[in-house]
């Protein structure tokens, strides 16, 4: 696993019985049985003020990319330069196919920190 993986809640809506810890135990027990990749630890109820920390860690989050870009156009030192020098850019993202069926089709906007 890498580090202590990710933090991440579920919010039960409309629930007539709340899981005891028992209950939580044996899903996190069927989750670790059924999944080579996926691993879960910690299962417990949280507060409304943990959820909105979980929250807050997600703003806060920088991921990393690395891409192979191909042109027509000579690459020279004066434009890798200018590349390397790209700070805060913002794009606008439409939501990835990928997601699609879980998240809203919104434009979002994405700031690209460095390049």
């Amino acid at each position: 696993m890498l580090g202590s993986g990710r933090p991440f809640y579920i919010q039960l809506i409309n629930a007539r019985v709340f899981p005891d810890q028992a209950s939580l135990d044996r899903v996190l027990d069927e989750i670790n049985r059924s999944h080579d990749r996926v691993k879960c630890q910690g299962l417990r109820p949280i507060t409304r003020d943990e959820t909105e920390i979980v929250k807050a860690g997600q703003e806060q989050k920088h991921k990393e990319y690395r891409c192979i870009i191909r042109t027509d156009a000579a690459v020279t030192e004066e434009s890798v330069e200018k590349l390397n020098n790209v700070r805060d850019l913002v794009l606008e993202q439409d939501t990835p196919l990928r997601v699609l069926h879980r998240r809203s089709p919104l434009l979002r906007k994405r700031r690209v920190i460095s390049v």
